[in-house]
């Protein structure tokens, strides 16, 4: 890695050990006590290609939408203060095969491998988040939000915030960023542009939930502090209320299908819902494992939901909605899927509070019960109390 990126990461996240060295001995240890890995396709990397492109195509659409001035990341060079940190990992981050970038997020705390060589190992963060492409991220600090660039030379932005960020998602277009900030007054949700202007106030007293932008940038998806799951149209600036549905009442995540209206919004008992939010389509309610949710589409009408010890995937391509559970090892408390579908990430946290990150093969759906398939350890955190938010690029 260049030794000026280098050295801005240094000294914004402190946590910076770039190095091929780190990588190769936390995979010999991952390696040491799993299944080694099968061959494995390349297909995801032109999947990233073709993501950049529709961002392309989308920031053009954007650009006449916002008067000329695209809203990517650039601008001035802000000065970081902060002091080193001991990182609570037993080793640093393996880089699924075939991603651009992995990261998980947890207790304030964020760890993160790129193809580029940055490296990050329990670096302090209240939120974090990656653009398309992982060129970016965004970075959440007590009173500050911060653009810090993973595979791009050029500066970012810190904007001042009137709180503590507590969660960050960026549209699919790379354009926009959605984040919450802990107030005194409640928690707020914001709206800026990726160049770190135009910071438009949404809604206040939502809940502590990431955002989930729909496929085309346009809108997003969030919850309030009373529970109402409310669709914000990023361009006409309007806000719209879902009407209240399968006994959902306090909804703990939410997610946009990759494709289309269709949302997925789960709770911590177990219930699921998946509404369409663009058509009178009708909503399919479920009733899955209890415990924190984690929402992961691998197909536009396929959505992965694990909670509690268990991983379960809707079908939603026939009339009424399918459903299959795989039990996993240990209590979900994080999950994501890789751009082809294929693959998940998942957090797993055992008796003693250790979380394990590992990359497994994604349950192929039918009405036979097969394990789980864990291709390797990713990542271990000790003693990690809260969610684990997970990013696959």
């Amino acid at each position: 890695m260049p030794d000026e990126l280098e050295e801005r990461l240094e000294r914004t996240l402190g946590e910076l050990e770039p190095g091929a060295d780190v990588t190769e001995r936390a995979r010999a240890s991952a390696l040491g006590a799993l299944p080694p890995p099968r061959a494995r396709s390349r297909k995801p990397l032109v999947l990233v290609a073709a993501a950049c492109a529709v961002a392309f195509v989308f920031g053009g659409v954007t650009l006449a939408a916002t008067g000329g001035g695209l809203p990517l990341v650039g601008g001035g060079s802000p000065k970081h203060h902060t002091r080193p940190t001991q990182p609570r990992t037993a080793g640093g981050v393996v880089l699924p095969r075939g991603a651009v970038a992995f990261a998980a997020a947890a207790d304030g705390r964020v760890w993160l491998a790129a193809s580029s060589g940055t490296r990050l190992h329990g670096a302090h963060a209240t939120a974090y988040g990656l653009s398309p492409g992982a060129v970016w991220s965004i970075v959440g600090r007590q009173g500050r939000i911060d653009a810090v660039g993973v595979q791009q030379h050029d500066r970012g932005f810190s904007h001042h915030v009137a709180g503590r960020p507590v969660a960050a998602s960026w549209a699919p277009a790379g354009i926009r960023i959605a984040y919450v900030v802990r107030t005194r007054r409640g928690n707020r949700l914001f709206d800026i542009y990726g160049n770190g202007t135009h910071d438009f106030p949404v809604a206040r007293g939502v809940a502590p939930v990431t955002p989930s932008w729909r496929w085309d940038s346009q809108a997003f998806a969030f919850v309030t502090a009373r529970g109402r799951v409310m669709v914000h149209n990023a361009i006409a600036g309007s806000t719209a209320t879902l009407p209240r549905a399968c006994g959902l009442h306090h909804p703990a995540a939410v997610a946009y299908a990759p494709f289309g209206g269709l949302l997925a919004i789960a709770d911590a008992a177990g219930r699921v819902e998946i509404v369409d939010t663009m058509h009178r389509g009708p909503t399919h309610c479920e009733r899955g494992q209890p415990g924190s949710p984690s929402i992961a589409w691998v197909r536009p009408r396929q959505v992965i939901v694990g909670s509690g010890e268990a991983i379960t995937r809707y079908d939603l391509y026939g009339r009424f909605a399918g459903a299959d559970v795989t039990n996993v090892p240990g209590t979900i408390v994080g999950l994501v899927a890789g751009m082809d579908g294929r693959r998940l990430a998942i957090a797993l946290r055992d008796a003693v509070g250790e979380v394990r990150v590992v990359e497994a093969h994604t349950p192929r759906f039918s009405s036979a019960a097969y394990p789980l398939r864990v291709y390797r350890l990713l990542l271990t955190i000790h003693r990690a109390s809260g969610a684990v938010a997970l990013t696959w690029q």
